[in-house]
């Protein structure tokens, strides 16, 4: 278990079997959606059958689980969550392991303070010591993350299709980009 500070804040890896810790990400991704996806205030909590076998990362502000991501290794691009988004965005195959990044909720008042960025580095340095290959993402954020994203050395090779998931909102677009620890697609 990582334990790290980014004065105020500890980042914390937390393992799949910590069950309480990852119901409280759950709820922070409805609660941080819900500002922009209408019927994320349906649900009280999204876990998926990744959330077992994915590394994960919270923040804390003291007790408070302010933001969480994941990252999941996978042998194809079929295989990484919400695969359709990335149906047709590469012309070949990205080499394996594959990791993705996915589900990086920063709660709606701490945005904007690098905690996601702090989070993206984290998870980059997981993938290089896992012996990745490549990484893929996609995000429905904005220009802002896309850029904080290519700033760590991540492409963007345009709009994904359409997400299907239990957060969909029709007119939120994904920006898909991907990073290869060795040569480009």
């Amino acid at each position: 278990m990582l334990k790290t500070t980014t004065d105020p804040f500890v980042v914390q890896e937390i393992s799949p079997r910590q069950t309480q810790l990852l119901q409280n990400i759950g709820e922070l991704r409805i609660r941080a959606w819900s500002s922009v996806v209408p019927d994320a205030a349906q649900l009280t909590c999204w876990l998926d059958n990744y959330d077992a076998t994915a590394r994960h990362w919270a923040v804390f502000d003291g007790e408070k689980l302010i933001a969480a991501a994941r990252m999941s290794i996978h042998a194809h691009l079929h295989e990484v969550p919400e695969p359709e988004v990335y149906v047709g965005c590469f012309p070949r195959p990205l080499p394996a392991p594959i990791a993705s990044f996915n589900r990086l909720v920063v709660d709606i008042d701490y945005r904007r303070r690098g905690i996601a960025k702090t989070l993206d580095t984290l998870r980059l340095e997981a993938a290089r010591h896992a012996h990745c290959a490549s990484i893929v993402l996609a995000t429905p954020s904005g220009l802002y993350r896309v850029r904080s994203l290519e700033s760590l050395g991540f492409q963007c090779v345009g709009s994904g299709a359409p997400y299907q998931g239990p957060l969909f909102y029709v007119g939120l677009e994904s920006k898909v980009l991907y990073l290869l620890f060795n040569d480009p697609i």
